[in-house]
C-alpha cells in the first residue's frame, strides 16, 4: 500500500497564525501529490529519470576500466542519493527545488497537519531542513512510481 502522508520534524520551530491564534510548531505533514499537483509530480519524475540516466552514463564510462564490478540493478536509490544525483546532473538544483516549493505551497504540506504552508513560512525553514524535506518527499512519493 502506498504511503499518502509522512511527518517531518523541523530542526527549529516556526510560528504561524491559525484561526487568529499564534502557534508554534516544528511538525510538518507532507502529502503525496494529488491530481491538482500532478504537473509538479511529472516534472520531478522527469528530473529524476533524466538525472539518473545521466549519472548511469557517467558511471558506466568511469567503470569501463573495471569489468569485475557487478551492477546491482535492484538497488533503489534513496532520496538523499537522488538529491546528490540531481546536483551532479545538468539540472539546476535551485530551479528544481523552486518547482518543489510550488508543490509544497500548493497543498502538499501542512503545518501540524492543519495549516497550509505559505511562502513567508517556507522562507523561515532552515536550508538543511529544506533539503531533507525534498529528499524525503522524493523517496516516499515520487521515486516509488519510477523504481518499483
Amino acid at each position: 500500500m502506498a504511503i499518502t502522508e509522512i511527518e517531518f520534524l523541523l530542526s527549529e520551530p516556526i510560528e504561524y497564525s491559525y484561526n487568529g491564534d499564534l502557534e508554534t510548531t516544528n511538525r510538518l505533514v507532507l502529502y503525496a501529490p494529488n491530481y491538482k499537483q500532478r504537473k509538479y509530480q511529472y516534472y520531478l519524475e522527469e528530473v529524476i529519470a533524466k538525472a539518473s540516466m545521466e549519472s548511469m552514463k557517467i558511471f558506466a564510462d568511469f567503470n569501463k576500466q573495471d569489468n569485475d564490478k557487478k551492477k546491482d540493478e535492484s538497488v533503489k536509490p534513496d532520496g538523499k542519493a537522488m538529491l546528490k544525483t540531481i546536483m551532479f546532473s545538468s539540472y539546476d538544483l535551485y530551479e528544481v527545488t523552486n518547482e518543489f516549493d510550488k508543490l509544497l505551497l500548493n497543498g502538499a504540506c501542512l503545518l501540524d497537519g492543519k495549516e497550509p504552508l505559505k511562502p513567508v513560512l517556507l522562507e523561515k525553514i532552515p536550508i538543511n531542513d529544506q533539503k531533507n524535506i525534498f529528499a524525503i518527499y522524493l523517496e516516499n512519493f515520487i521515486m516509488p512510481s519510477l523504481f518499483e
